[in-house]
């Protein structure tokens, strides 16, 4: 990455090996996009119930040239599975961004069989159809 990671605990004490474990899952993140520009992570504690526990949210927001992606993500008893979700979101969510910035998405094939790049050249060098549309209208 290009700038550091900023991580920031919001109403909960950071315990040992909690920014290291953080550190470490965001340097991960650039095996996926090298260029990424900035990474900030926010463990925040939402509010405190007597019976369900202390739940946690991660909230990471990644910076790519000129585009944002930002993943929020809670569980109410475990820190670990909670970064573990936040983790996995965000790089299915760098993943999806990569192959849409290479063009590797899927394109469908149009409705209308005389759309463009459908044609190929005739004999007479004219354009014509690329395929056969048969009377019940399936290509051949």
């Amino acid at each position: 990455m290009q700038l550091p990671v900023q991580i920031v605990f919001h109403q909960v004490d950071p315990w040992p090996g909690a920014e290291a474990l953080l550190r470490e899952k965001a340097a991960g993140l650039d095996r996926y996009a090298p260029d990424l520009m900035s990474c900030r992570i926010v463990v925040e504690e939402l509010h405190r119930h007597h019976r369900s526990g202390r739940p946690l949210s991660v909230r990471l927001d990644v910076h790519l040239p000129r585009h944002e992606l930002s993943v929020r993500k809670q569980h109410d008893h475990d820190f670990h599975v909670a970064v573990r979700e936040a983790f996995d979101a965000m790089t299915r969510q760098i993943e999806d961004h990569v192959r849409r910035r290479r063009g590797d998405v899927k394109q469908h094939m149009p409705a209308n069989p005389t759309v463009a790049g459908d044609t190929a050249q005739d004999e007479a060098g004219g354009l014509a159809p690329a395929f056969e549309v048969d009377e019940e209208g399936l290509r051949r």
